[in-house]
């Protein structure tokens, strides 16, 4: 039973993975999957935690998604709501959700934007990032240069990665 629990678990968190938030990585992948919107994670993948100002590599990767036809939103979890609307405004996007729990972000954008939650991506830094995704019933694509990279396994704050370690029994 440990395994089968350990290899939902894996399953769950491994999602297509880019090293850079970048045209040349994302590209080839959202044409993979196929998908119609994408869900930005603010901190980490987008941006480093808590700077205001973005790399101009990812305002041109954002806007491709534009101009591909993408639907776009930025997700975030930072408490600092100022950060998630600047980052917004300087990308162009008018759908933000500071939340929580991003699965019901991530849901809340497919509903509003009437797209299917399997043609749309997650686009984040931490395993939980695709936990979020994967429950929202959504693809997911994690940028490992991003802050979960180091911390996943040892951030022992982050309620939804015990909960759900808890619920598949897996320690």
């Amino acid at each position: 039973m440990f395994q089968v629990r350990q290899s939902i678990y894996e399953a769950l968190t491994t999602p297509h993975q880019v090293d850079t938030f970048s045209t040349q990585e994302l590209n080839p992948i959202i044409a993979e999957l196929d998908v119609s919107a994408v869900a930005l994670d603010g901190d980490g993948a987008l941006a480093a935690h808590g700077a205001t100002e973005l790399s101009q590599e990812s305002v041109e990767t954002v806007r491709n998604f534009q101009e591909l036809g993408l639907r776009v939103c930025l997700i975030s979890n930072n408490p600092h709501r100022s950060v998630s609307l600047a980052r917004a405004e300087q990308l162009n996007i008018s759908d933000v959700s500071v939340c929580v729990n991003k699965t019901s972000a991530l849901l809340g954008f497919c509903m509003r934007e009437r797209v299917n939650p399997q043609h749309c991506a997650l686009i984040g830094d931490r395993k939980s990032d695709v936990l979020f995704a994967k429950l929202a019933g959504s693809h997911a694509i994690r940028v490992v240069g991003g802050l979960g990279e180091t911390t996943f396994d040892t951030y022992i704050g982050n309620p939804i990665n015990k909960f759900g370690k808890y619920l598949l029994g897996v320690s």
